[in-house]
């Protein structure tokens, strides 16, 4: 839950920062991707066109999960683009010779380390940007199906961060 609001809050930051015309659904927390109709955990569309789908995780992404979700998820519903967000050493070699398969068939499944995606980001949509997302972050942990215990964690870690 709290790596997806991360990247929720992040996508929504850099879409408000840089003034972009995007439309950013996410699905509810454990809810399956095909219920919420978003392809992912996070889709970007403007327009109506979809331009990214995300997909947030922290289990180890192997070639038999990049293949089930091209079939149950990309090619079914022709994303173009597709992003697993992850920490890098939970993707095997495997999923990466997969994902590259794909993209020589003209689909774009790529992966994103989750903590050098985030840190960068916050580097580059600067100090007004890192207001929004901690704002974006609160706003989503007051939501009533987060657990406390998570927002008390949120809490800490930014205690942590400005000691």
């Amino acid at each position: 839950m709290f790596p997806c609001l991360l990247v929720l809050s992040m996508v929504e930051t850099i879409a408000q920062r840089f003034t972009l015309p995007w439309e950013i659904d996410a699905q509810g927390i454990n809810v399956a991707d095909k219920a919420s109709g978003t392809g992912g955990d996070i889709c970007i569309r403007r327009g109506g066109e979809r331009l990214l789908t995300i997909e947030v995780t922290e289990r180890q992404v192997d070639a038999a999960r990049v293949r089930a979700t091209f079939r149950a998820k990309i090619a079914t519903a022709g994303l173009r683009d597709y992003v697993f967000v992850v920490h890098l050493e939970r993707v095997q070699e495997e999923a990466r010779q997969q994902a590259e398969k794909y993209f020589s068939q003209g689909h774009d499944v790529s992966f994103a380390d989750i903590r050098e995606w985030l840190v960068n980001s916050l580097v580059t949509v600067g100090a007004e940007g890192r207001e929004h997302f901690h704002s974006r972050m609160r706003e989503h942990l007051g939501g009533s199906e987060i657990p406390k215990a998570l927002k008390v964690a949120w809490n800490d870690e930014v205690e942590k961060l400005t000691r």
